[in-house]
């Protein structure tokens, strides 16, 4: 029997029949759960993914600024250039990662001003799933370390 008409679409697994739909409903679930988080400077990144506030981190890709010796006619130094297109590149592989199902809610850690520059470049949709930042340098922690410093939930 099909759903009668004029009935509205689910918008939330919790509507769905679990009985009818598990295997769907369980992917959408753990889709919903995933927390990444992006522990950045102006040279480098790591991108984590976590289940929940209490479990273990997994380390899911290291981005590095590559250094130019390239002068510049403009009239930011080449260093905040280099930081700024860095902090471009770092936007643009979240928003790549969200639009493939990636993650829901986004944690930030960063250098204070490369903080200011990654929120200038991400887009609205990816500004959304922002759920906490913090500007701290915590590029230099161990994986274990940082686990145990940031709050994810």
């Amino acid at each position: 029997m099909g759903p009668s008409v004029g009935a509205r679409p689910c918008k939330s697994p919790t509507m769905m029949g679990q009985a009818r739909i598990p295997v769907f409903v369980g992917m959408l679930r753990d889709r919903m759960s995933q927390t990444w988080i992006i522990v950045a400077d102006g040279s480098h990144a790591r991108l984590f993914q976590t289940a929940g506030a209490s479990q273990p981190w997994r380390l899911v890709q290291k981005l590095d600024r590559e250094h130019s010796r390239e002068k510049t006619d403009r009239a930011e130094s080449h260093e905040d250039r280099g930081e700024h297109d860095f902090a471009r590149l770092v936007a643009a592989e979240l928003e790549t990662k969200r639009q493939g199902g990636g993650f829901e809610r986004l944690v930030l850690v960063a250098t204070p001003k490369f903080l200011g520059q990654l929120r200038g470049e991400l887009a609205a949709p990816l500004a959304s799933c922002v759920v906490r930042s913090h500007d701290a340098d915590y590029t230099d922690l161990s994986d274990a370390e940082l686990a145990k410093r940031v709050d994810v939930s």
